[in-house]
This record gives structure tokens, C-alpha cells and sequence, in this order.
């Protein structure tokens, strides 16, 4: 009586201490890949020629329809990403990058 006792403790503590190994275990976890939306949004001014070589912006006048270009380059400084926009009766920018893709992962 006392060995089959002592075979089952030994058999349930072997079971805690191995647990069982599955084929989900060995499965590696699926990459997520992240997104974020880049936009570019600002303000287009023509310096006050009083001002010029400061960032002084008094005096400054909103350029309407003006066109902006965004250039991103990769790290060999290729350029991998062009888009040009332009802004609005205020001198205002919006600009989504749609198709911006960043070599470096995001947090």
C-alpha cells in the first residue's frame, strides 16, 4: 500500500514538474505589423526682407497656393518617398503622406 502511494506522489510530482510539451509551443508568434498615418501640416510664409537671415516671422505674409514638396530619404540618402502639395487661400498645409513607407519600426 505504501509503495503504490509513493508511486503516485512521485508520478504527480513529475507531472508538475515537466509539464506537458504541445505543438503550440513551438509555433512562433505572428508578426503585427504597425501602421501609422504621417501627415505633414503647417504654415507657408514669405519673410518680411527686413527680417531676411533671422526666424524672425513679424511682418511675414501667408503664401496662398504655394507648392510643397515632401522628400524622404532612405539611410543611404536615396530618395524613397515624393509628394508635392499645395496650400491653401491661407497659406495652410495638409498634407497625408499616403504610400509612406518607414524603414524603421515603429513603437
Amino acid at each position: 500500500m505504501a509503495s503504490s502511494q509513493l508511486v503516485l506522489i512521485t508520478s504527480l510530482l513529475l507531472a508538475l514538474a515537466f509539464p506537458p510539451i504541445t505543438a503550440y509551443d513551438n509555433v512562433p508568434a505572428k508578426s503585427v505589423e504597425k501602421t501609422a498615418q504621417v501627415v505633414v501640416e503647417g504654415m507657408v510664409y514669405c519673410q518680411s526682407c527686413d527680417n531676411y537671415g533671422s526666424w524672425s516671422l513679424s511682418g511675414a505674409k501667408s503664401i496662398a497656393a504655394a507648392k510643397v514638396s515632401v522628400i524622404c530619404k532612405n539611410y543611404m540618402k536615396r530618395t524613397s518617398f515624393y509628394k508635392a502639395f499645395k496650400t491653401d487661400e491661407n497659406g495652410y498645409l495638409f498634407a497625408p503622406l499616403d504610400g509612406f513607407k518607414s524603414g524603421t519600426f515603429l513603437s
